[in-house]
This record gives C-alpha cells, sequence and structure tokens, in this order.
C-alpha cells in the first residue's frame, strides 16, 4: 500500500486484509499491490485510487510509522521554550487550541501522529514558531522471538511555512527522516533527553516565523 509514496504493507488472509494508514488534510494518493512475497514482479492485483480527508486542517504534523508488526514504538516531542512540553504516550498533551498526540499504537506499524492544527499555540505563547526535538523510542518487542526483531522507523515533518492571506495560497516545508533500532527498552521513557540504544537520535526542526516578501 502506497500512500502517497510512503510504503506500508498487509497480510492477505482469506482472501482480505487490514491496515491503518496515515492520511493528510486533502487529497491522498493511494495505490494497493497484491503481491508475492513483498515484490513487484507479479502482480495479483492493482489499485489505484483517491483518497479525500476533510480533518481539521494542521499547521503541523509529525508522523511515526515502523515497518514491523507486534512491535510498540514511541514518538517523543520536545516542544520549543525551556519549558516546553515532552509530549509521549504518557503525555499526550491537552487543551483545544495546543498541539497533541492522537494515539499511542502498541501493536506495530504505527501510525502516530502530533498534530498542530491551524490556529494552535504552544502553552504560553501565540504561535507556534521554534524549535521542536524529535525523537524515536523502541518500546517493546511481542514477536516472542529469542532475539528482539530489528524495527525500521520512518518520522516525517510536514509544517505550514506561510499562508497569503489575500489568496489563499499556502507554502509547505516537509522533511523526513529513517533509521533502525534493535534493542528495545522501556528505561527512561518519561525523559526526553534519555539515551540508550533503544533511542534513536535527536532530530530538531526550526520552525521559524515567515517573512511574507520571501513569499511574494
Amino acid at each position: 500500500i502506497f500512500v502517497d509514496n510512503q510504503k506500508y504493507t498487509a497480510a492477505v488472509v482469506d482472501g482480505a486484509f487490514s491496515r491503518e494508514v496515515p492520511l493528510l488534510t486533502g487529497d491522498n494518493d493511494v495505490v494497493i499491490l497484491a503481491t508475492d512475497a513483498d515484490t513487484f514482479t507479479n502482480w495479483a492485483g492493482f489499485l489505484k485510487d483517491t483518497i479525500k480527508s476533510t480533518a481539521s486542517p494542521a499547521a503541523m504534523t509529525v508522523t511515526l510509522t515502523w515497518g514491523q508488526d507486534a512491535s510498540d514504538v514511541d514518538l517523543h516531542v520536545l516542544e520549543p521554550g525551556t519549558g516546553g512540553r515532552h509530549i509521549y504516550w504518557s503525555n499526550m498533551g491537552s487543551g483545544a487550541s495546543y498541539p497533541y498526540l492522537d494515539i499511542d499504537n502498541t501493536h506495530g506499524y504505527g501510525p502516530e501522529h502530533y498534530y498542530a492544527t491551524e490556529g494552535s499555540t504552544l502553552p504560553g505563547a501565540t504561535n507556534l514558531y521554534g524549535t521542536y526535538q524529535i525523537r524515536v523510542e523502541y518500546y517493546d518487542d511481542k514477536s516472542g522471538a529469542d532475539t528482539p526483531q530489528s524495527i525500521t522507523w520512518h518520522l516525517n515533518v510536514k509544517y505550514l511555512a506561510f499562508k497569503n492571506q489575500q489568496t489563499g495560497q499556502e507554502f509547505w516545508v516537509q522533511e523526513s527522516r529513517s533509521g533502525v533500532l534493535s534493542t528495545p527498552s522501556s528505561s527512561g521513557t518519561g525523559t526526553f533527553q534519555s539515551s540508550g540504544p533503544a533511542w534513536s537520535e535527536i532530530w530538531s526542526i526550526d520552525y521559524k516565523a515567515p517573512n511574507p516578501a520571501d513569499y511574494g
């Protein structure tokens, strides 16, 4: 399953499959291929469609997915400022106008999303601007294997850099990162700066206040 060129897999059992995938606001291009052994040389089925999402317009979205089932992988976001909130499964965010984590996916693949809808602000601020720190924690392996499975994680960040209020034209920035974690651990999960093999490196995103002149 490809959603806007991002790949997800699902097994076909008795002629059926089920898979949660992230959709962004607006039109999402979806391609579904039925293949053997995750290859693309022989197609048993092909479908291409567009799915329109009418979710609340987002000003910023951080999406975590990973490529393995039976695993618990968590998204951690440290918001800007010296007192910035650490948003993760135990502190998912609160307040109608503040960013939040939508779900704690504990069974595999994801997605998990950190959302800031249009009009959201950071606590104690009037906007969303600042430096966000993002990382991934491999919390638990549920495969039952003697050696924990390695997981391949994917992060995608998309934010509204500028909106022309006169014309409605929007300018978006999108960035992605991927990596591999092989050692699950629940140690230090409540501390964003924790270290160890269960944690990815910290990815910093600088969401700057726009200069309208830069956008004509």
